[in-house]
């Protein structure tokens, strides 16, 4: 049995190497199965998001996003509007996803189903890479399928509600998450090999365009991967020099969009650094003090931190031929912490005692990647403690996975969105109702969306929450006066006017709605909706939108009700009385 069990492990053991640069000669009909599988999952989720036949509800930055985007293609149609009337505000941040979005909006009919379109290649060579990354390392094509079924779970690692997993709109972020496997599958290929490293620098270049804070903490973190493995044939100085002119290289291709950001952002130059700083905790809260949040990282993802650390150590001692892939993920590792914590941190500390606003904010969110690796950890050592004991105990595999999904259990969000939207696809392509039908406020919201487009052009509306707001900007095209999401723009962008009306305004609307606990902060209807009227004046807005129906609440007029259903209302806002002077 000692010697049945030996001889499994051993061609389990030989599988990263002996296929190196082969993956496609190990593949079968199984995996043609899971491949199979994966396109399926990825058009149920497109049918289960593309509701009603348009996509008109972006969640979150995926609306302010189309927001940016729309600002650009019809700018006249803002005039007043708080974010988009000042191109400097959104100027500083395009990517191959907004170049998609001005060209595809068209033939999809409008941007939010062009943003939703994206969703089905996403899924699908997310899901398409990991399988193959994880037949580098497994022989069995049931293990690469667990494997990339997991990395589509969404999982919280503790950095201001940044996430890993598939959501329910093709971020930026989400779009180079499903290129990150390809890029490890690249740079794996033959990690000792100098054109191997060219090709991976000259991709992580290249997704600086879909990307650029991902794209360039990993190419940095695979730069110090490839650091930690010196070919035999190259002393340290030449070894250093080649990973200079793989730096150089990245640079080089990714140059024309730094210049671009720095050349549409300000200095960073403060009139008032305390305000600025003031403004900056109030929109970005523990983004400023990136050591908080590396610390809520390190209480949250630790099984993962766990499995790669001390797998990794297991590993070394009882599997040779993964010390080349081991020392690459040492490497990766290292550099990942020095980009995404040593510098932010330092570079805080720096922007803080000159007065100025940091250059960047994001680097520290590429700490998600963690979790990918992560997961490959725990498969490859349950795998390995299966290998130990060969069929006879084979639940141990099973025991470690469970016990594993137990430790990390408080990390994966509920819902699963991504999930849902499969299973919503499902019945409806069961049931025969394709495009699916839209739900409640999606139905309520379109309508909406219609009674504010038979307004006059150019009316500003005051909305009750961000999705009403960044609905109307990229859906209907009309100005909006206030948005939560919009200071996070202004912060990135350094305007320091923009950031100070913004903070104005939101310290007017706290005392109306509660964003960290989205609730209203005021109980009686009457001085609730007196205060939403009274601050749509003052912010210049001719109508109101509501999140609820507002033919329930006995204190408005009816008269000024534009629009109303049971989740969204719009309401025009009587003239504000005049002053009178003593």
């Amino acid at each position: 049995m000692a010697d049945l069990a030996k001889s499994k492990r051993a061609s389990f053991s030989d599988r990263f190497h002996s296929h190196q640069g082969s993956l496609t000669s190990v593949l079968n009909r199984y995996d043609a199965t899971a491949i199979a599988i994966y396109a399926v999952i990825a058009t149920l989720a497109l049918l289960g998001r593309w509701r009603g036949g348009m996509v008109e509800i972006l969640m979150g930055d995926a609306g302010a996003h189309s927001s940016a985007v729309a600002g650009r293609l019809e700018p006249y149609r803002f005039i007043g509007d708080s974010m988009l009337e000042n191109p400097a505000i959104t100027a500083f941040y395009q990517t191959a996803l907004d170049v998609y979005l001005q060209y595809a909006a068209g033939p999809f009919g409008g941007l939010g189903s062009a943003f939703i379109s994206l969703l089905l290649p996403a899924a699908f060579l997310q899901l398409l890479g990991f399988h193959l990354l994880a037949r580098r390392f497994f022989a069995s094509p049931l293990l690469a399928f667990g494997f990339a079924i997991v990395t589509l779970l969404k999982v919280k690692v503790g950095i201001s509600g940044e996430l890993w997993g598939l959501i329910l709109d093709p971020l930026s972020r989400i779009l180079y998450q499903a290129l990150f496997p390809w890029v490890l599958l690249l740079a794996l290929s033959n990690p000792f090999s100098l054109s191997v490293r060219i090709a991976t620098m000259i991709a992580s270049g290249v997704l600086v365009y879909i990307h650029s804070h991902s794209a360039a903490t990993q190419a940095f973190a695979l730069l110090c991967g490839f650091a930690a493995l010196k070919p035999r044939n190259h002393t340290w100085i030449g070894h250093g020099l080649r990973l200079f002119g793989l730096g150089c290289l990245f640079l080089l291709i990714a140059s024309p969009f730094i210049f671009a950001f720095i050349s549409t952002t300000s200095g960073g130059d403060l009139p008032d650094p305390a305000l600025a700083r003031e403004i900056s905790i109030a929109r970005l809260g523990r983004y400023n003090a990136p050591w908080l949040m590396t610390l809520n990282f390190l209480r949250r993802c630790w099984p993962f931190l766990l499995a790669i650390g001390l797998g990794g150590w297991w590993l070394w001692s009882r599997r040779p031929d993964l010390h080349t892939f081991l020392l690459f993920v040492a490497g990766w590792a290292a550099g990942l912490a020095f980009i995404a914590i040593y510098v932010p941190n330092v570079e805080h500390v720096i922007a803080a005692y000159w007065g100025r606003l940091p250059f960047e904010y994001d680097f520290i969110r590429s700490l998600r990647y963690v979790v990918p690796v992560g997961w490959l950890f725990i498969f490859i050592v349950g795998r390995e403690i299966d290998a130990l004991a060969f069929r006879v105990v084979r639940p141990v595999l099973v025991t470690t996975l469970l016990a594993t999904l137990v430790l990390v259990h408080n990390l994966v969000t509920k819902p699963q969105r991504f999930f849902g939207l499969v299973s919503t696809g499902a019945v409806c392509l069961m049931t025969g109702t394709i495009p699916c039908p839209r739900n409640d406020l999606e139905r309520d919201v379109h309508e909406l969306l219609l009674a504010i487009k038979k307004l006059p052009e150019g009316s500003r509306f005051l909305p009750e929450t961000d999705l009403l707001g960044l609905t109307i900007r990229h859906a209907a095209r009309r100005p909006v006066v206030f948005t939560f999401k919009e200071g996070g723009w202004m912060m990135y962008a350094k305007e320091f006017d923009a950031m100070v009306n913004w903070y104005q305004r939101k310290k007017a609307f706290d005392e109306l709605i509660s964003y960290t606990e989205k609730k209203r902060k005021i109980t009686d209807d009457q001085r609730w909706y007196s205060t939403f009227v009274r601050l749509a004046q003052e912010f210049g807005a001719q109508y109101i939108v509501m999140a609820r129906d507002a033919r329930k609440l006995s204190v408005v007029v009816p008269s000024s009700i534009v629009f109303a259903s049971e989740k969204t209302s719009l309401l025009r806002v009587p003239a504000a009385e005049p002053r009178i002077k003593r």
